[in-house]
């Protein structure tokens, strides 16, 4: 089964560069448990049409899936300090609610038609829970800033999030050529 795998411009993410044709990713929304991250980065403009992004939580910097229904997201984003502090402290209390709510969007360069393209996204919010390795969760924050852009202050969030139920994702490998895979398996509660 193929693999989507994407390694992403945080530079490009956050000051974008009309120049550039490189991959940028976003995280729009993510709840995890009772917490829910806000839409800090506000001048964020996605490359497609070069609009502003009402609310971005996260930009990406990497990507992984292997495309089978069961087979958990990997996602690892630069966030914002406040969404460090909130998410850092409830790791530190128990977190027991492991349910995962999240939209996200990742922009490629389509050099044939010389445009860029949205190669996977939901048209709605996923459900899933954070994946587990043993006892421990697939879900860590950085406790020192990141050194990639200075400005404004960010820190790496690193998840695998398992689907809840089946549910679909926008794929595609050139603009105008979307696919679409299941997530997930079974009937939503």
């Amino acid at each position: 089964m193929p693999r989507f795998v994407r390694s992403m411009d945080v530079q490009q993410g956050f000051n974008a560069k009309q120049s550039s044709r490189a991959k940028v990713g976003f995280i729009t929304e993510l709840k995890i448990g009772d917490v829910e991250l806000a839409g800090t980065e506000s001048a964020v403009k996605e490359p497609e049409q070069g609009k502003t992004l009402e609310k971005v939580v996260g930009v990406m910097s990497e990507y992984a899936w292997d495309t089978g229904p069961t087979d958990a997201m990997y996602l690892s984003a630069q966030i914002s300090t406040a969404n460090k502090q909130l998410l850092s402290g409830a790791m530190l209390s128990s977190l027991t609610n492991i349910e995962v709510s999240f939209k996200y969007v990742i922009y490629e360069y389509d050099p044939v038609q010389k445009k860029y393209f949205k190669s996977n996204f939901s048209d709605a919010a996923l459900k899933g829970i954070l994946e587990k390795r043993g006892e421990d969760l697939v879900l860590d924050v950085a406790e020192e800033p990141s050194t990639e852009v200075q400005e404004p202050k960010n820190f790496t969030l690193s998840l695998g999030i398992k689907a809840q139920s089946e549910q679909t994702i926008n794929l595609a490998a050139s603009a105008g050529a979307p696919v679409v895979k299941n997530w997930g398996v079974g009937k939503a509660s």
